[in-house]
């Protein structure tokens, strides 16, 4: 089963570039390990209280906790957080099914296998101390 984690915050007025570069650099600190299966940068429309993050999908939780505690993943977040809001840090956890193997591609489970199987784990998010 993958997983998936996602972080989302509201950056600092002027902190918003800073804060997508530091993303960035996150998600390539990510990339170059073991379980990694992709990553993205979300953001909502520029202007007041404007919602970025981002989102890495993992072959298992324990491959995400590998790279969250080391010191260079360490780093990085302490970097972030000085540049976002303090209370808006929000980082969810949750288990996933992929349903296609390759973008446009075929899905790899019907989708009568897929409720089947999205019944037995969807469950409410979890939340993930900041």
């Amino acid at each position: 089963m993958d997983y998936v984690r996602i972080s989302l915050m509201t950056p600092r007025a002027g902190q918003s570039h800073e804060a997508t570069r530091l993303l960035s650099q996150i998600i390539a600190l990510c990339s170059q390990q073991r379980g990694f299966r992709g990553g993205m940068i979300v953001g909502g429309r520029p202007g007041a209280g404007r919602v970025i993050g981002r989102m890495t999908v993992w072959d298992d939780r324990a491959s995400a906790d590998r790279v969250s505690g080391t010191e260079h993943m360490l780093a990085l977040r302490s970097q972030l957080m000085q540049l976002v809001d303090a209370d808006s840090h929000t980082e969810y956890a949750l288990d996933a099914v992929t349903l296609s193997a390759e973008p446009g591609g075929s899905p790899a489970l019907t989708p009568s296998e897929a409720v089947r199987i999205a019944e037995g784990f969807v469950r409410e998010p979890r939340r993930i101390a900041s």
